[in-house]
C-alpha cells in the first residue's frame, strides 16, 4: 500500500473552535467605583485608591480657618514656645478677645482669633517681634502644612536715606518702592522734621527673590545712588553701602534654614574677614 495514500486516508481529527471568554459580570461589577458618605466627607474607592471629597468641609471648618486663623514662625533663630506666647499676648493685650496660640510642628504656630477686627488689627500692624526677630505671620490657606511650608514672604520696614524732596510725595514714593515689595504703609513722621534723613516704608517682600540693596535715581551723569536698609533683616550703612553686621556675621547663616537672598554690589568683597 502506498504510504502516501495511507497517510491521506487516515481519519482527520476535527477541532472545534475554542469557546470565547465572556466577561464575568461579577468581576466587572467589582471595578465600578464605590461611594460612601461619612459625616462631612464623601469617600470614592476605585482602582485600589480612595478619593476624599472635601466640598462640605470647605463650606464649614475651612471657612472658619480662612477668616480667623493665621500661621506664623520666627524668622531667624528658633525661640521657645513659652517666650513666643508671652511676647505676642503682651503685644496683643488690647485685642477684643484673647487669641489662642498653638504649636503645630516645625516651629510653626497657629494663631486663632475670635473676632475679625482682631485679625485685621494684627495683620495691619505687622511686623511683630519676638526676642528681636520678626515673627512672620500669614493667612492660613487650605494647602498649608507645617511639614512642607517655608517663610516665603515677610513684612518689614525699609529705610530709604537721602531721598530727593520730589520723591516724598506719598503716591510717587509708593510707586518707587513697589520694586522692593508690596507697599503697605508709610511712616509719616519720617517724611518731615529731624527724622527726614531717611524715609521708612512698610513692605511685604517676596523672600524667594533677592532683596534689592541699591536704587539708582536718574540718568548718568546726574544719577543718585540710594542704598536701602532693611530693619531687623539687613542693615546697610548709608555712607559706605556695606552691610552693617557685628563681627561680620552673614545674615543668611541662621539655624532654621530661612535663607535670605540679597543682591551683591560690584564693590563688595566676596568674603568677610574673621576676627
Amino acid at each position: 500500500m502506498n504510504p502516501q495514500v495511507a497517510a491521506n486516508s487516515s481519519p482527520r481529527i476535527s477541532r472545534s473552535p475554542s469557546p470565547r471568554l465572556h466577561p464575568n459580570p461579577r468581576r466587572n461589577a467589582s471595578l465600578k467605583p464605590t461611594t460612601i458618605h461619612k459625616g462631612r466627607f464623601t469617600f470614592t474607592m476605585e482602582n485600589n485608591e480612595t478619593r476624599v471629597s472635601t466640598t462640605t468641609l470647605a463650606s464649614s471648618v475651612q471657612s472658619h480657618y480662612e477668616s480667623f486663623c493665621l500661621v506664623g514662625k520666627v524668622f531667624g533663630v528658633p525661640v521657645l514656645g513659652r517666650a513666643i506666647r508671652n511676647r505676642l499676648k503682651s503685644d496683643w493685650k488690647n485685642l477684643q478677645e484673647e487669641a489662642s496660640i498653638d504649636h503645630i510642628g516645625r516651629e510653626w504656630y497657629k494663631i486663632e482669633f475670635y473676632s475679625k477686627e482682631d485679625v485685621d488689627y494684627v495683620l495691619k500692624h505687622r511686623p511683630w517681634f519676638v526676642q528681636g526677630q520678626i515673627f512672620a505671620l500669614q493667612k492660613w490657606k487650605p494647602d498649608f502644612s507645617p511639614f512642607h511650608a517655608s517663610v516665603e514672604s515677610i513684612v518689614y520696614w525699609a529705610r530709604i536715606p537721602f531721598l530727593p524732596l520730589h520723591y516724598k510725595d506719598p503716591d510717587v514714593l509708593s510707586d518707587l518702592v513697589s520694586i522692593l515689595g508690596t507697599p503697605i504703609s508709610i511712616d509719616q513722621a519720617s517724611m518731615v522734621g529731624k527724622q527726614s534723613m531717611f524715609v521708612r516704608v512698610c513692605l511685604e517682600v517676596d523672600l524667594t527673590k533677592p532683596l534689592k540693596r541699591c536704587l539708582i535715581l536718574g540718568d548718568d551723569p546726574k544719577e543718585t545712588r540710594i542704598y536701602i536698609s532693611y530693619e531687623a533683616l539687613f542693615a546697610i550703612c548709608f555712607y559706605c553701602s556695606q552691610k552693617k553686621e557685628p563681627c561680620h556675621v552673614c545674615p543668611v547663616k541662621i539655624s532654621n534654614k530661612n535663607y535670605l537672598q540679597v543682591e551683591r554690589l560690584n564693590n563688595e568683597p566676596n568674603f568677610f574677614p574673621r576676627d
